[in-house]
């Protein structure tokens, strides 16, 4: 890592996707794994870090909130999935490294990314139990945040362009946000076969996650964390998206 960042003048960190089932490995892939990074371009002086992060690690479950690229991370993200809150430390960690050593950063938070090469039945719509069956985290009748593939590319060459940005944070979301009901028949169009959207309440959700681990306790589990509420909540993706401050500060217009 160090002899590849020594050699490009902007780093872009899209390298932390997983790596655990545990807090303690996801830490260690893919948040100590940020700070190997970081802190190599701060010895070879990198001119711009730009961090490809989630939506994820914010709190997107009140219908009332706008969410803008300056929106924290989630202040209770220690009760989040592992992957979103190990996505919201790193940012944590970036976020520092630039205010105490000015770590010339900057992170984009991709929405529900969709495209050529993608899974169709993306996780932020719900839960693919199998081919063509989506079990919904909610009702399914909200705007969602999509973002096409080629979208997220053109946002981050023009990231790597944009002046005064360090230190900044955007969301990556289009300006077409069908729902996941939506979505699913125009997905059964272009497919030309049925597909199926399942609605559901997320407090069924909640008792379901329960009774998983009740049983994983039972069998000897005793490490297996007690189901986020919240982050159930936040996976229905209800809270309102404004790109104002992508468009103008990078100059950014997404095609979709």
């Amino acid at each position: 890592i160090d002899g590849a960042v020594a050699i490009a003048p902007i780093v872009i960190h899209f390298a932390d996707g997983g790596g655990g089932e545990t807090w303690e490995e996801i830490k260690r892939s893919m948040v100590d794994g940020t700070r190997v990074i970081a802190e190599a371009c701060l010895r070879h002086q990198t001119k711009r870090l730009i961090y490809i992060g989630t939506i994820a690690s914010l709190y997107l479950g009140d219908s009332a909130e706008r969410i803008t690229g300056s929106t924290p991370n989630d202040p209770q993200a220690e009760t989040r999935a592992l992957y979103s809150r190990g996505k919201a430390m790193c940012e944590d960690i970036l976020n520092q490294l630039h205010r105490e050593q000015n770590l010339p950063v900057v992170i984009l938070r991709p929405g529900v990314v969709i495209g050529e090469g993608g899974m169709p039945f993306h996780s932020g719509l719900g839960f693919a139990n199998q081919e063509g069956h989506l079990i919904g985290w909610n009702s399914g009748d909200n705007p969602l945040p999509f973002i096409l593939v080629e979208d997220c590319a053109s946002a981050i060459v023009c990231a790597m362009k944009a002046p005064g940005i360090e230190g900044r944070s955007y969301n990556l979301v289009g300006d077409q946000r069908p729902s996941a009901r939506q979505y699913m028949k125009e997905l059964s169009a272009s497919l030309g076969r049925p597909v199926r959207f399942y609605p559901q309440s997320v407090l069924k959700l909640q008792l379901i996650e329960i009774g998983k681990w009740i049983i994983k306790r039972a069998t000897g589990r005793r490490d297996a964390p007690f189901p986020s509420f919240r982050d159930l909540k936040s996976r229905g993706l209800v809270a309102a998206f404004d790109t104002t401050d992508v468009k103008r500060d990078l100059g950014w217009y997404p095609i979709q």
